[in-house]
């Protein structure tokens, strides 16, 4: 079994999927509930985990229910300055992920199933070269998961400084937006 699991080529995307597998059954544990709504009461340090919590697809809406149980007791801006920092960190992690292993895995895929032709497309196109990051910008800033948004500026070779002021920005606008757009309703 060492042997099979060290000649498999998909490591990392194996790793990914068993983590969903592991959210789904931790999600169904009371206890889980619990620590929400603990963390929700947690003033900082409970922003800092929904920003941390609000920018994976595996756990937004955890992320997004435990800032809008915040926003009763901690004024708007501080939450999403707090929570922005915490996004900082999670897309930091994600950055790192995709930079890695699973980088050369999706890689590989993609050559499989003829994404050559894709990249032909894009260096013949260089207005496509600047397109894609912008709107990695735009989903890292919506309310989506950022990790599509994270490949999108990761395969456009910035660099991690640059991606951190970025993704910093991004996320506090973002968790803003949603804080101020939900408040309203």
């Amino acid at each position: 079994m060492k042997r099979q699991w060290k000649k498999w080529k998909y490591k990392q995307l194996t790793y990914f999927f068993v983590s969903i597998l592991i959210v789904f059954v931790l999600i169904k544990i009371p206890m889980v509930h619990a620590l929400m709504h603990e963390l929700s009461r947690a003033g900082y340090v409970g922003a800092f985990v929904g920003g941390m919590l609000y920018v994976s697809a595996l756990t937004s809406a955890l992320g997004a229910l435990l800032l809008l149980a915040m926003l009763e007791s901690v004024e708007i801006m501080e939450l999403s300055i707090l929570a922005g920092v915490g996004g900082l960190v999670g897309d930091l992690i994600l950055f790192r992920y995709i930079r890695s292993g699973i980088h050369a895995e999706l890689t590989h895929i993609y050559n499989r199933v003829g994404g050559k032709g894709i990249t032909r497309t894009f260096k013949r196109t260089p207005v496509l070269n600047w397109i894609v990051p912008i709107i990695g910008m735009i989903i890292i800033a919506s309310p989506f998961p950022d990790e599509i948004g994270i490949s999108m500026l990761g395969f456009s070779q910035i660099k991690t400084v640059h991606f951190a002021v970025v993704a910093l920005i991004l996320d506090i606008v973002g968790v803003y937006a949603l804080l101020h757009i939900t408040s309203q309703i």
